[in-house]
């Protein structure tokens, strides 16, 4: 299959529900002052970041929600809690974010935090079940409801539902490209796999290089709680290391831009392939640096169907639909390049908006806050 081919069809590919697992941090904060990005304020570009105090109201119960993130620090899982941030706004609820980053400790104080708080709903980003199993159990003798989102994990009744992309064809997909690119690709692989969603993401990667003539010539864990600094270490360990390497694959998003810019810095001519559309992972595509080609998908709609079922359940008592990202489309995957990069990019949209530049949340809540504004119109 061509490289165009192979991008025409990671581009049409519509996933299945997702599973995906996460990082966090510490420290409990409400939605107006929690890391938020243009997306907290009122300006012309807004209708891509959220909904504006011009918008149509909504007029429903006020509720605050707990978001847990395994660590803000990844620019997806940003944009996720930007989405949810943005939501909330729009349907006059407080949101209250902790970012564990990356922090094993934090995560699970972060959530009994927020539970212990009585938080009306309780959503985390990326973040293992187990590892909050005490939290969770309380959640659910509270008749608090709880999802997962983002993170690819193994189906649990600990939530009441899991809205999350699919960890193993985000490995595949990458992969795969490797392969149409690089004649016997020699590869840096920088991984973490300290949660399923990263363990999933490896397996689908090297599954994919099976039989194909690909070497993994480096690979190391990256720490969670220093993906920057660790990113930057392991590549330059890998260019002493395996210095007939010929490509280096980051396995999250939070360490594509240290890897790339690592790169460059040392002089390499090493493709790189990015996860998501952050500002950053463009500026490298398109100004010819290491990062090559992007993979990203729509994951913060997980977030966007999870605030939806919580306010069905909030108001008319429904139970949580396990099912409802998948009965909602699932997720769409694409794959671009700088040839085709504008056909996929949201209009207008500032450069430097720190949130993802094909699917940000005002792209994501868009057809959730026109259902919303119908089902529950404010005065």
């Amino acid at each position: 299959m061509s490289r165009r081919s192979l991008i025409a069809v990671a581009a049409s590919l519509v996933a299945l529900v997702l599973v995906v697992a996460g990082c966090g941090g510490g420290g409990s904060s409400s939605s107006s002052n929690e890391g938020s990005t243009e997306s907290g304020g009122e300006n012309a570009n807004l209708p891509a970041l959220g909904p504006t105090s011009k918008d149509p109201k909504i007029s429903v119960k006020p509720r605050t929600i707990g978001v847990l993130d395994v660590s803000r620090e990844a620019p997806i899982d940003n944009n996720t809690d930007e989405t949810i941030i943005a939501a909330g706004k729009a349907l006059g609820w407080d949101v209250k974010v902790v970012n564990a980053g990356g922090n094993p400790e934090k995560i699970t104080k972060g959530a009994e935090a927020l539970i212990g708080e009585g938080v009306d709903g309780f959503i985390s980003v990326s973040v293992e079940g187990p590892s909050i199993r005490q939290a969770l159990t309380t959640a659910k003798s509270n008749g608090t409801p709880t999802c997962s989102v983002l993170g690819g994990e193994a189906p649990a009744d600990l939530y009441d539902a899991q809205y999350e992309e699919d960890e193993t064809k985000m490995g595949s997909v990458a992969a795969g490209w490797y392969l149409e690119n690089e004649t016997s690709p020699k590869l840096i692989v920088l991984k973490s796999t300290t949660i399923p969603a990263g363990r999933l993401r490896l397996a689908g990667f090297l599954k994919q290089l099976e039989g194909s003539g690909a070497e993994v010539v480096f690979e190391r864990e990256i720490n969670l709680e220093d993906p920057v600094g660790e990113t930057a270490k392991a590549v330059q360990d890998a260019l002493v290391a395996a210095p007939d390497a010929t490509a280096v694959w980051p396995e999250y998003d939070g360490f594509t831009q240290t890897a790339a810019s690592t790169v460059q810095r040392e002089g390499k001519d090493l493709p790189v392939l990015g996860y998501y559309a952050s500002p950053g992972n463009l500026q490298s595509l398109n100004s010819g640096g290491p990062i090559k080609v992007i993979l990203d998908n729509n994951v913060a709609k997980g977030a966007a169907v999870c605030l939806d079922q919580f306010l069905k359940h909030f108001e008319t008592g429904a139970a949580i639909d396990r099912d409802a990202l998948k009965k909602a489309g699932g997720l769409e995957y694409i794959l671009f390049d700088a040839e085709n990069a504008k056909k996929y990019l949201y209009p207008g949209l500032p450069e430097s908006a720190n949130v993802d530049h094909v699917f940000p949340p005002g792209a994501i809540l868009k057809p959730f806050l026109a259902q919303w504004r119908n089902e529950y119109p404010g005065q």
